[in-house]
């Protein structure tokens, strides 16, 4: 594992895999011996053992990104939650944050026009998601 070899750096410092894609597009690692998810792997590998029960979430919302500073492990549920941000692109979410900031939407309404969850909309607005897009 190393730059170079398994991923390239981007502008938005996502280590994207260049290696192979599963059919949901999340990068896959394999030895040989192992085959398993590379964010899982990269994980692992600067962050400790996963815990018992959760699950890595990609922060930055790029599925082949294996940058271990922007995965998280958090619950089943919150990932589920989480997974509303795949509806959205780069172009969406700065119009959601113009939105808010220019025009003054509420979440809810910002939700509703924008077709996901309050939680999706209150993420992308305070940066806990999409941070890599300003």
């Amino acid at each position: 594992m190393g730059e170079g070899q398994d991923y390239e750096i981007d502008k938005n410092e996502c280590w994207n895999w260049l290696g192979r894609l599963n059919t949901h597009g999340y990068a896959i690692y394999s030895d040989g011996e192992l085959r398993e998810s590379a964010h899982r792997v990269y994980y692992q590998a600067y962050k400790g053992e996963l815990t018992e029960g959760l699950e890595i979430d990609h922060l930055c919302a790029n599925k082949k990104c294996v940058n271990p500073s922007h995965l998280e492990e958090v619950t089943h549920q919150i990932n589920s939650q989480r997974r509303n941000w795949c509806k959205l692109d780069d172009e969406l979410v700065l119009e959601i944050r113009r939105l808010r900031k220019e025009e003054g939407l509420t979440y809810r309404s910002l939700a509703n026009h924008f077709s996901v969850g309050i939680t999706t909309i209150r993420s992308v607005i305070k940066g806990l998601s999409w941070s890599n897009i300003k």
